[in-house]
């Protein structure tokens, strides 16, 4: 039997990509305008309200404060590209204090293990309505990948795990039924972190090149073409090519296209449609965000289907 070539993960060193201690609050404004990220491990919708920055000679990183959307519960975040110390966790109450936040979550790429004892400490100490949370944050590549960035939480109230068993079930509930009524090929419910967050539809052209619809941060539902392949040049074009159709675009879908073309380290090219939608709304809201989705989803894909096999055959 053939063996298959695999690639091997590598670990990055989260302390290098912010440039030292010197640049720690380059890394709290990357997690300020990356909530989704951390929240979808921690099982919350977090929001940013504001990112403060450190004062010289006193605190060398920047605080976050948060709300998560669902309950309207502020969240004080104290984060460090490097090892915590005893500065970083002594701020993170203090702060919490300040703006009355009743979810706190220090994030590092280690934490050291007094600080992981005090953080189980402040959870059995305090009043319920009070979460205390330690995530540990890692950067992997895989061969000459830009690295991605990987959350662990290391500390959790004993009702953190109960609330991701809830959500798990809720979203697998929600995208069952959507998929079970799309006639669609290659339909994919997928899980990213612990729990199932969006359905997928990979196109025949790459399976790098999909259909989705998700429930993202800020309350917003989706139905959205993703464009990934490995060739971050050809994605470009296809993203380019699909947009100077807009106009036509936005007529077959009733307007309200978002465009996302970032070019950098984090280079991102999808397109999609929206509404207002969380999974945790009402019945009655769930009921219309699927009926949506059902009516939307195949819609979308009709509209970009054969814009984008045109454009794949010029490529190739």
């Amino acid at each position: 039997m053939e063996t298959q070539e695999l690639r091997r993960i590598q670990t990055v060193d989260v302390h290098d990509l912010w440039g030292g201690n010197e640049n720690d609050a380059g890394f709290a404004c990357w997690l300020s305008n990356n909530l989704d990220l951390l929240g979808r491990e921690l099982y919350m919708d977090l929001e940013l309200v504001c990112l403060e920055p450190g004062k010289r000679g006193i605190w060398f990183w920047s605080a976050i404060l948060a709300k998560e959307v669902g309950s309207g519960v502020k969240a004080a975040i104290v984060g460090r590209p490097s090892t915590s110390d005893h500065n970083h966790l002594s701020y993170l109450p203090g702060y919490a204090a300040e703006h009355d936040a009743r979810i706190l979550i220090m994030v590092s790429p280690r934490i050291r293990d007094e600080h992981h004892k005090a953080l189980e400490w402040l959870n059995r100490n305090t009043a319920d309505e009070i979460e205390v949370y330690g995530v540990e944050v890692r950067a992997i590549k895989i061969g000459d990948s830009l690295p991605a960035i990987d959350f662990r939480p290391v500390v959790a109230p004993d009702a953190w795990h109960s609330r991701g068993e809830s959500w798990a079930w809720k979203y697998r509930g929600f995208f069952q039924s959507l998929a079970d009524e799309l006639d669609i090929e290659d339909l994919n419910l997928n899980t990213t972190g612990p729990y199932t967050s969006h359905w997928q539809a990979r196109t025949h052209l790459d399976g790098s090149i999909s259909y989705y619809a998700s429930f993202e941060s800020g309350r917003k539902a989706w139905v959205y073409l993703w464009i990934a392949t490995d060739d971050l040049e050809k994605n470009r074009r296809i993203y380019e090519a699909l947009r100077n159709c807009a106009s036509d675009l936005e007529r077959e879908l009733d307007g309200g296209i978002k465009w996302i073309g970032r070019r950098g380290r984090r280079s991102q090219f999808s397109l999609g449609i929206s509404k207002e939608g969380s999974i945790d709304d009402s019945d009655e809201k769930i009921d219309d965000t699927r009926d949506w989705m059902l009516e939307y989803i195949p819609k979308f894909m009709d509209a970009v289907n054969p814009r984008l096999e045109k454009i794949w055959e010029t490529l190739q």
